[in-house]
């Protein structure tokens, strides 16, 4: 009988610690997921952003435009006979 108590408490304490182990668990978890939270959260980011962009407006830009373009001519047969005697200039 007096080897119950202490066995009760031991069970009571290894409960107890696996409890808190879930609680801290569930508790990261609300966090985590919390609307307040991640509302604030973004209210956050965004707050501290506007200073680089409106940095970044201010900096020079830089662009590349490019075109390319490609004609094929035939040499060839650009004139024949029949056309060179008709050309009036």
């Amino acid at each position: 009988m007096r080897n119950t108590p202490f066995w009760a408490i031991l069970f009571i304490l290894r409960q107890g610690g696996a409890q808190s182990e879930n609680l801290l668990q569930i508790y990261d978890l609300a966090v985590e997921r919390d609307p307040k939270i991640l509302e604030a959260e973004a209210n956050r980011n965004a707050a501290l952003e506007i200073k680089p962009q409106s940095v970044a407006r201010l900096l020079p830009t830089l662009a590349i435009v490019g075109n390319l373009t490609q004609n094929r001519y035939d040499t060839l047969n650009t004139f024949t006979t029949l056309q060179v005697g008709q050309q009036h200039f």
